[in-house]
């Protein structure tokens, strides 16, 4: 059996920039109906493993009625509930091969997850030509930090003193979730942000034992001015020591620092730009729209996350 596959680097439109992502749809493209292969739980994991992106999504008919497509997202060891990025990567395949009609400005998709139902907003321009994505995040939840600075610290290699953002003490590591539970951690500065070189083994244990997926620093001093913040990303826990651009991630840092009023909020929506995978010279931009409400201009209505996408190889697997 052959299973069609493409790989797409996310948050970005140069190939070999942005976030590798695996995507294998099990669909037929508008207009047709050719066979689409029936894998099993085991051979997406095989799949997810030979491709060995940090995701790859595999995209089926939504079994809900209220949904366009069912999207599952494996890495290379395990299943994960939603992936930023690779959703990202998914969409874009989707609109730019002839899976989806396109109509424009605007054509909305619901994908099934087991994060939820969640829409993502294909837009396009005059000639229905794609350009951006931009897709719903789940609901906003925050945690305290299961972990100390100090823990932190001999986690990342860095002193207490470095886990802090100098213009703002109340701005502290936080577990915070649209999709998946991160730890996000201050950094005095994007110096010492690349710098970090955290133990592998003992951030996957205690990401484990703490139920987050990722550590997630970022700082204010950024590369561009354009952007508002600098990351990085370890989650060795789900076998990904560092990944280039993380969209749930960003998702979540985006609703801290506007649900607790850490960047200046505009209405209707407050745009943060994060830029990520620097260290691993695939650059990447991730725009994160925070919607505020028009009424009550300090209450956070919902997160998107979004950007671009390149294709930059296809083929098949023989299973």
């Amino acid at each position: 059996m052959k299973v069609p596959f493409f790989q797409l680097d996310a948050f970005t439109d140069t190939p070999f920039g942005g976030n590798p992502a695996g995507v294998v749809p099990l669909i037929p493209k508008q207009g047709q109906t050719e066979f689409a292969p029936k894998l099993t739980e085991e051979d997406m994991k095989k799949i997810a493993r030979e491709i060995n992106c940090s995701e790859t999504a595999f995209i089926y008919p939504a079994k809900d009625p209220s949904a366009t497509f069912n999207v599952r997202f494996f890495t290379p060891t395990e299943e994960v509930d939603i992936c930023g990025h690779a959703t990202i990567a998914t969409f874009w395949l989707l609109g730019t091969e002839g899976y989806i009609k396109l109509d424009k400005p605007l054509t909305t998709i619901i994908q099934e997850t087991k994060a939820g139902n969640l829409p993502v907003a294909l837009y396009t321009d005059d000639k229905k030509q794609l350009k951006n994505i931009m897709m719903d995040m789940a609901e906003p939840i925050f945690k305290t930090s299961p972990l100390s600075r100090e823990e932190i610290g001999e986690i990342l290699k860095v002193p207490q003193d470095s886990i802090r953002i100098p213009e703002n003490s109340d701005i502290k590591p936080i577990i915070a979730s649209t999709g998946l539970p991160d730890l996000l951690v201050p950094i005095r500065d994007l110096k010492t942000l690349e710098r970090l070189s955290p133990e592998m083994d003992k951030l996957a244990s205690i990401s484990r034992e703490h139920g987050f997926i990722s550590i997630h620093p970022f700082t204010f001093d950024t590369v561009s001015t354009d952007s508002t913040v600098h990351c990085r990303d370890f989650a060795p826990s789900v076998g990904i020591d560092e990944e280039s651009a993380t969209g749930t991630a960003s998702g979540a840092l985006g609703a801290y620092l506007t649900n607790y009023k850490y960047i200046p909020l505009h209405t209707p929506i407050t745009t943060i730009i994060c830029e990520q995978g620097y260290t691993m010279k695939r650059p990447s931009t991730i725009i994160v729209e925070a919607h505020i409400d028009d009424t009550d201009k300090s209450t956070l209505k919902n997160i998107k996350v979004g950007g671009r996408a390149v294709k930059v190889m296809e083929g098949f697997i023989n299973l």
